[in-house]
C-alpha cells in the first residue's frame, strides 16, 4: 500500500489519488468560522488560517468504522514570506483527512 510505503506524498502521487474526493468528507451548512488577524510590521499579511467547522471522519468504533463529525481550524504562520503559510493552508486539510482514513483503516485491519 502506497501510504505504508511512503505517507501522505506517496498517495497523493499515486494513479489512484486522482479519482478520490477529499472534498466529500465536508458537510454543507452555514456553519461559519470567525478569524481575526493582525498583520504586525510587515507590509502585508504572511499568516494564513484555514477552517472547516464540521467535516466527517472516518474512526475506528466498537463494531467498526464509524463517522465522527469534527471542526478543523488551522493557522499557519508566514516566517519572513507568504510562500510556505499559502502552501501549508492549501494542503493541510487533504493530508489531514488522508492520514485520519488510511490510519483508521490500516487500525481496522490489524485488529481483524
Amino acid at each position: 500500500m502506497a501510504y505504508d510505503e511512503g505517507g501522505a506524498s506517496a498517495v497523493f502521487n499515486s494513479p489512484e489519488c486522482q479519482l478520490w474526493d477529499f472534498f466529500t468528507a465536508i458537510k454543507n451548512g452555514t456553519d461559519n468560522c470567525l478569524i481575526a488577524t493582525h498583520q504586525g510590521r510587515r507590509k502585508y499579511q504572511e499568516d494564513r488560517m484555514t477552517c472547516y467547522p464540521r467535516v466527517t471522519v472516518p474512526v475506528l468504533g466498537e463494531d467498526g468504522v464509524e463517522e465522527a463529525s469534527v471542526g478543523i481550524a488551522a493557522v499557519f504562520d508566514g516566517h519572513g514570506g507568504k510562500e510556505a503559510s499559502e502552501m501549508a493552508s492549501q494542503k493541510f486539510f487533504d493530508y489531514f483527512l488522508l492520514h485520519v482514513v488510511f490510519n483508521t483503516y490500516k487500525n481496522l485491519f490489524s485488529h481483524c
